[in-house]
């Protein structure tokens, strides 16, 4: 009898030995200069180094890079494949499904895209060197500044744009695709003042058109400068270890040169000190 649970606890052993680690599926949405699927650039993204950063740190598991839309990735996490996405917005609703890691990063919120050409027409307006007074802008200035109907950008600037649009000349209204690219060109040419988005769209758009160092990124008066990222993994038992571990690498490595130099890349050089510094404050320990 002893012999044979001594048996039976080897084959334990050995089955335990030669189980498959936890496969990890990353999914990766078309989103530059997050994730950048085509083109020269292509892997090379904020989020692209991020997960190749995580899959070199933890090589206990399986990793593969899926590419398909966010409707797809959420589906699939729905579904419960352990599938994560390495930078999902949080939503009250999509924790149903999702568990979010702890924040890996810090982005800049929305704010005002501008050349540095532009830059003294925003001075009357400006709070300090970076910020301005997104009100006094709009309801007093004679600028054109571009907005996308469907987007959302912050509880103040959408404030300010429901109660401008229409009235205000200074708000010009775009809907259908985003085309930050084209936006841009507009921006060089003159014909536009400045865009609301976040400072990497612009730059990255810039990058594509061999004009980088024109952008200035102007933050908005009553904002908070930044947003925290997280990875978000479909919920699930698979996840309770991979979590843990993920959180450990996240929390030796984001006040990191090497990772916070994923996101510096893509920002205004009038930021790169800044953001820096940020990060050293919120992620103080």
């Amino acid at each position: 009898m002893l012999r044979l649970l001594f048996v039976i606890f080897l084959l334990g052993l050995a089955t335990n030995s030669f189980a498959e680690p936890v496969k990890v599926i990353w999914g990766r949405t078309d989103f530059p200069p997050y994730t950048i699927v085509r083109g020269d650039n292509a892997g090379k993204g904020v989020t692209d180094q991020m997960i190749d950063f995580y899959i070199a740190h933890l090589p206990q598991y399986q990793h593969e890079k899926i590419v398909g839309s966010l409707q797809r990735v959420l589906t699939h996490m729905k579904s419960g494949h352990t599938i994560c996405h390495g930078s999902l917005l949080w939503k009250k609703e999509r924790t149903e499904f999702a568990e979010y890691l702890e924040p890996n990063m810090l982005v800049f919120a929305n704010g005002v895209l501008t050349t540095k050409r532009n830059l003294k027409n925003f001075k009357p307006y400006m709070v300090d060197a970076h910020t301005i007074d997104f009100e006094r802008l709009v309801s007093e200035s004679h600028l054109k500044i571009r907005y996308h109907a469907e987007r959302s950008y912050s509880d103040v600037i959408d404030d300010v744009i429901s109660r401008y649009a229409g009235k205000s000349p200074v708000l010009v209204r775009k809907t259908g695709l985003k085309e930050t690219d084209r936006e841009m060109q507009l921006l060089l040419d003159g014909r536009l003042d400045a865009i609301l988005g976040r400072p990497e769209e612009g730059l990255f758009a810039l990058q594509e058109l061999k004009r980088k160092n024109q952008l200035m990124f102007l933050t908005i008066k009553g904002h908070k400068p930044y947003l925290k990222t997280q990875i978000a993994c479909a919920k699930g038992a698979w996840n309770d270890q991979f979590i843990k571990d993920v959180n450990a690498v996240t929390r030796k490595y984001r006040k990191s040169k090497i990772m916070s130099d994923y996101y510096i890349k893509w920002l205004p050089e009038n930021l790169g000190t800044t953001y820096r510094q940020l990060l050293q404050n919120v992620f103080a320990e």
